[in-house]
């Protein structure tokens, strides 16, 4: 049994490093959290430190009170009480710990790839376009409360900045599904949406050049896809360009585009540009 002496640290001082540690630390991961735990490459770390941010953040801070008022009780009682340092160690080094797993991810964390596959179609009779992408959600179930999913696609173009054009395809919010057997995949399809304006841009055909039976013009680009969340609350309908969806309290959550090729019919004088459904 360990004997107390004057060099030994106050009881009230570990619980209290514990306490402090463990509130500051889930302020910075609140303040954090989308980049925080998208950035955790491992599934199963990403899983732990999704658990600390559920529960195990209070769970830590309720045993911190209960251990802080013993201390207090116990000196009450014997004035002459101190703490171990044993027990101040082992407070540091939890809350270094933890701390140091948020600055690591922090800093070396990556956006996980969740986009499995992607495309665009095009059924030239009923003249409709879409573009579709099927997303891995295994990463996302700390999201699935409080966002939803929606599918992002514009035109490559190197003249404008893709988070600023407003030539976009926005699907329907989907709430964030998963497979607790294994990854939870959801397909998502958007309408083409302003996107469809490319076609309009493109002009018409030379007159008097007629296409051959079947087919008719059309204009080719490539297409890039994006996966974003948003609120609850929102609707993809606030969304007219990709920066949109920050300032609507959301999170792009995919590192970069992918680009797969669209083709889009053109207009003729006797057949206007499509339209096409917008959210």
């Amino acid at each position: 049994m360990e004997t107390p002496t004057t060099s030994s640290p106050r009881g009230e001082i570990a619980p209290t490093v514990v306490l402090v540690g463990d509130i500051f630390i889930k302020i910075l991961e609140y303040a954090e959290h989308l980049d925080f735990l998208l950035s955790v490459r491992d599934e199963k770390v990403a899983t732990l430190l999704q658990i600390y941010r559920n529960f195990g953040w209070w769970v830590i801070g309720l045993a911190a009170i209960v251990w802080l008022l013993y201390e207090i009780r116990r000196r009450k009682t014997d004035a002459s009480a101190r703490g171990s340092i044993g027990g101040l160690v082992a407070s540091v080094a939890l809350v270094s710990l933890l701390l140091g797993c948020v600055i690591t991810v922090r800093a070396t964390g990556s956006l996980p790839n969740i986009i499995m596959t992607y495309g665009g179609t095009s059924d030239p009779l009923k003249q409709t376009q879409t573009c579709t992408a099927d997303i891995d959600t295994s990463r996302l179930t700390g999201f699935a409360d409080d966002y939803r999913l929606v599918l992002l696609c514009g035109i490559m173009d190197a003249s404008i900045d893709y988070l600023d054009d407003t030539r976009i395809a926005v699907s329907a919010p989907f709430h964030i599904s998963t497979n607790s057997n294994g990854p939870g995949i959801m397909g998502i399809v958007a309408p083409l949406g302003k996107l469809a304006e490319v076609a309009k841009t493109a002009g018409s055909p030379p007159p008097g050049l007629t296409a051959p039976p079947g087919q008719s013009f059309s204009v080719t680009f490539q297409m890039w896809h994006a996966i974003a969340i948003i609120p609850n609350d929102v609707q993809s309908s606030s969304i007219n360009k990709a920066s949109d969806v920050k300032q609507l309290g959301g999170r792009i959550i995919t590192e970069g585009v992918n680009g797969s090729p669209m083709q889009i019919p053109m207009p003729t004088s006797s057949q206007p540009a499509p339209k096409l459904t917008q959210n």
